[in-house]
């Protein structure tokens, strides 16, 4: 399967608690309160509750959210927030919910389209999460996570040269992206290129040495070439990784 990326939380960085104004107000909530007309109690309670989610502590975190979607059902930025949750959780019908009333409050926010993207992902609702993958990148085509996932959509849809599109231009709009890589290489060795498929995971690789996935493609097409201890190799990669116990933990 193509690899997916993650929801994207709808606010930047979350300042420390050191970094707040002369009322005591941290300087992400000042801007929050400034940027939505929100009273500044709402925004400190949504700063603080996304440094919770940062921190790992996400039962307080939602505990929060929901406190500030009491006072403002409305309010986006926490929607969003809570369809994350959700969908870290494995629950992408519960973040349809939130994300969906996150749109309706500001259909314009490409990060929101692009959650609503993974959770239909999730669901295996593959041309609706294209479809919400294709609008985020309209509202921002510097997207290369919503291009590498329309890509990946594109590919289980078996739409090989628009799949092929989107993984080169995720990779022209971050040459660093080893998923794209990997989505494409993937991509390459299903179509039967598999010397342009060895090529692209070997680079993937260099990128991410340690995703066991790309490992096993990468000795499938070395298989395809004719090099079958090179393949070897890979296979005792790829096994490596996935009995290491951080991959056991994913």
């Amino acid at each position: 399967m193509a690899e997916i990326f993650m929801p994207k939380d709808a606010l930047p960085e979350t300042q420390t608690d050191a970094q707040a104004d002369e009322t005591g107000l941290s300087e992400d909530a000042a801007r929050v309160a400034k940027e939505r007309h929100i009273p500044t109690e709402l925004a400190e309670m949504i700063s603080q509750a996304d440094r919770l989610h940062e921190a790992g502590q996400i039962d307080e975190a939602e505990t929060l959210y929901r406190e500030v979607l009491n006072q403002d059902p409305y309010e986006p930025i926490t929607l969003n927030q809570l369809g994350v949750l959700k969908i870290n959780d494995g629950d992408p019908e519960g973040a349809l919910t939130f994300i969906r009333r996150a749109l309706a409050s500001e259909p314009d926010a490409s990060e929101y389209h692009y959650n609503l993207g993974v959770a239909l992902t999730q669901l295996e609702r593959i041309e609706e999460a294209a479809s919400a993958f294709d609008r985020s990148l309209e509202l921002d085509p510097s997207n290369a996570a919503a291009c590498n996932n329309l890509g990946a959509m594109l590919m289980m849809q078996e739409q090989t040269e628009a799949a092929t599109a989107a993984f080169l231009t995720a990779i022209k709009l971050d040459p660093q992206y080893a998923g794209a890589y990997n989505n494409l290489g993937r991509l390459l060795a299903q179509t039967g290129k598999h010397q342009d498929a060895e090529t692209i995971l070997e680079h993937a690789i260099r990128l991410s040495p340690t995703d066991p996935e790309a490992w096993k493609v990468l000795a499938e097409a070395q298989a395809a070439n004719g090099k079958e201890e090179e393949a070897q190799r890979s296979r005792s990669v790829a096994q490596s990784l996935l009995s290491s116990p951080s991959e056991r933990q994913h």
